[in-house]
């Protein structure tokens, strides 16, 4: 009868473990996935920047691939002698939202948040 017991208690033991191991897999591929996302956001406004430069009008609504997802550049708005730039990136169901403020003159980042959403 013992046998039977501590067989059972093995057997959930090693059950429990594996069912553990399946999901810290998948955390580690969520987290990845996150990083990738927040990555494309990103370049994102770094892609704004360049465009500011360029044409000092930039409004935005531009869309691109990056770190296997893809960014788009939501809006770009003007504030006295600041640009706010709204990015989003996805990347397989991972999502990025970035609020960033740059000075429009030397572009240098006045802020840059991590939304939860846009």
């Amino acid at each position: 009868m013992s046998a039977i017991v501590i067989s059972a208690i093995l057997l959930l033991s090693i059950s429990a473990s594996g069912f553990i191991s399946f999901n810290s897999r998948f955390n580690i591929v969520n987290t990845e996935l996150k990083a990738r996302s927040l990555s494309a956001a990103e370049a994102c406004v770094e892609r704004a920047k360049l465009q500011i430069a360029l044409d000092p009008a930039y409004s935005g609504n531009e869309t691109m691939n990056a770190s296997g997802g893809v960014c788009t550049i939501r809006s770009v708005t003007a504030s006295s002698t600041e640009r706010i730039i709204l990015t989003q990136a996805v990347v397989r169901n991972a999502y990025s939202n970035i609020r960033a403020v740059i000075d429009a003159n030397t572009f240098a980042v006045v802020s840059w948040i991590e939304l939860p959403t846009i």
